[in-house]
């Protein structure tokens, strides 16, 4: 019943509600511990247990029940998994100017905007961000261990003192902001780039496409779509001169394309020429895409025995049958350039349809934490970057978490519910919340 009353904000949004001060010689003795620890890293059930049996001898039955209260609360907050070790030992260094707030003012558990509470809350903040670097030993924790040292050193009974805590740590939190910066950067950076690629090789589809007719066989189609695309999608973004390298693998598909059309016997000597051009090539460019070995050999194979069958087709025939021989929709200039005349009848494959409701991931904003299930664990992420068109995301997590997905990916993520938006409670605010709620069942219990 204490901690549903305690935890009441209405209960304190009452004015007038009477409501006891700390007996004198107990905050006496809570600044005695507070000295004599010098801020020690101490388990919750140590600290407690002295500041209980102080509480006993020296406080009110309300400020008994403050101490238990808080106790629980630390309790819950040290076995947060969500918090790193190294953040929650420098937690525990402020159990007794926890308490000793708590006592002073008893909306502690109720109000959100509790001195004391919102340095705890911007604590944990501040170290649950999920590109918060919190390693023992790390700049910020160095920060922090600064930080608690200043406010043993500073608190007595003023809670003003956490106010200037929060405007020190603020800065502390400007500076962690700014040291990774960089990292952010080069995120953002990769999750640009393959954005570019992808729109790059939506484009180098399209002038494919704009060049087959039904004549284009098919093992080429596929080909060109699936993989040369790729190749004309790097030469257009990461092509040491894009315009020039571009145009040299654009070529290189047209000349493909003028390679198996239908053939003339007055064609056979140039088609013999270009062939082992042609060949290297392709063979070139596909080491930007790197496609598995067996389905390179499969076109490779196919393409030869393509040629090998156009070139014998083509030495068969002969005056008026060579003449009446329908022409091909693809000419071959002398300068190496190709010439489509009736091209582009045959339509692009069909994009793959979204997965999801728009609900889901087009209303996601950048900042925003998500957790993700990575087979045996949870982890926290931040959403780093979105593309201006909301096909690609990136998440990140420092060290080593930087993944960027596309839509699709990520939809189907939430669709089989690997990725979830994460709430937004404080650890603070769920210890609480979890104490009041054992409270209530326990009090269920007994009546």
């Amino acid at each position: 019943p204490a901690a549903r009353l305690l935890s009441d904000p209405q209960q304190f949004g009452v004015a007038d509600l009477p409501m006891p001060t700390v007996e004198p010689p107990l905050l006496d003795a809570l600044s005695g511990v507070q000295v004599d620890a010098g801020g020690e890293i101490r388990m919750p059930g140590q600290v407690f247990a002295e500041l209980g049996q102080h509480a006993r001898s020296k406080g009110s039955p309300l400020d008994q029940l403050t101490v238990e209260i808080v106790s629980l609360v630390f309790d819950y907050i040290y076995n947060d998994r969500r918090l790193d070790d190294a953040v929650k030992q420098q937690l525990l260094r402020l159990q007794v100017v926890a308490v000793k707030a708590a006592l002073l003012d008893r909306s502690f558990f109720a109000r959100r905007q509790h001195p004391m509470r919102r340095l705890i809350d911007a604590i944990t903040d501040l170290a649950t961000d999920p590109d918060s670097e919190v390693a023992a030993g790390s700049p910020l924790v160095e920060g922090l261990a600064e930080l608690v040292d200043w406010v043993l050193a500073n608190f007595e009974t003023d809670l003003a003192v956490f106010e200037e805590a929060q405007r020190r740590l603020e800065v502390l939190a400007m500076s962690e902001s700014e040291r990774r910066v960089a990292r952010l950067q080069e995120i953002t950076r990769q999750a640009e780039h393959e954005e570019a690629l992808a729109r790059a090789q939506d484009e180098a589809r399209e002038a494919i496409a704009s060049r087959l007719d039904e004549s284009t066989p098919e093992f080429v189609r596929e080909f060109l779509y699936r993989w040369w695309a790729e190749v004309m999608a790097f030469a257009r973004v990461d092509g040491n001169d894009p315009q020039v390298e571009y145009k040299r693998v654009l070529r290189l598909a047209e000349h493909l394309l003028w390679s198996v059309a239908p053939k003339g016997p007055e064609e056979i000597a140039r088609l013999a020429s270009m062939l082992a051009r042609l060949i290297n090539g392709l063979l070139k460019g596909l080491q930007l895409v790197n496609p598995p070995d067996e389905e390179r050999e499969a076109f490779f194979n196919e393409l030869l025995a393509w040629h090998t069958q156009a070139i014998a087709e083509a030495k068969k025939l002969a005056g008026e049958a060579a003449r009446q021989r329908a022409r091909s929709n693809v000419r071959l200039h002398e300068d190496g350039s190709v010439e489509f005349r009736h091209a582009g009848s045959v339509p692009m494959p069909p994009p793959e349809p979204v997965i999801v409701e728009r609900s889901v991931v087009d209303e996601l904003e950048r900042g925003c934490l998500l957790d993700i299930d990575e087979g045996d664990q949870t982890l926290r992420v931040k959403l780093a970057w979105v593309s201006p068109s909301r096909k690609l995301f990136a998440l990140s997590r420092y060290p080593d978490f930087a993944r960027s997905l596309t839509r699709d990916e990520f939809a189907a993520l939430f669709e089989e519910r690997r990725v979830r938006v994460a709430t937004e409670h404080s650890p603070l605010d769920r210890a609480i919340e979890s104490v009041v709620e054992e409270s209530s069942e326990e009090a269920a219990e007994t009546a």
